[in-house]
């Protein structure tokens, strides 16, 4: 079974969202700079080698250069604390801004997005890259 990581940006104003999930790994970015202390749930991308000192240049990438040098997996995955990505076999209704928008992301909403590690598992296994759909 290959290792799959999906690391989850935040931000300090996002400390209370960090959703339990087996191929999640929550990631404080531009821990460095971050004046309040960063949640037990999050990893600090400051560890190892790291630009944390440089979010306020690079925002998330702070997180995905953190994960290239310190983090083990076959596939990795990027997301952002509110903004998760879909397995659904099909196209969600999407609103006005072009994405499906729910006000949290409760149990109820990871079944519709088919965020459970198996599918997850059969969506990304033997695949070089995936990439999600832009916005108009």
């Amino acid at each position: 079974m290959s290792e799959i990581r999906i690391f989850l940006a935040h931000s300090p104003n996002s400390r209370d969202i960090c959703i339990r999930h087996p191929l999640f790994c929550h990631v404080a970015a531009g821990s460095s700079l971050w004046k309040q202390q960063v949640p037990r749930e999050m990893v600090k991308d400051n560890t190892g080698e790291h630009i944390s000192q440089k979010n306020r240049s690079y925002c998330e990438l702070t997180v995905q250069y953190w994960a290239w040098k310190n983090a083990q997996a076959d596939y990795y995955g990027f997301c952002h604390y509110r903004r998760y990505f879909s397995f659904a076999p099909r196209p969600l209704p999407e609103e006005d801004c072009g994405c499906p928008v729910f006000p949290y992301l409760s149990p109820r909403f990871q079944t519709k997005l088919c965020m459970d590690a198996e599918t997850i598992r059969r969506r990304v296994e033997g695949k070089d890259f995936l990439i999600a759909k832009g916005i108009p």
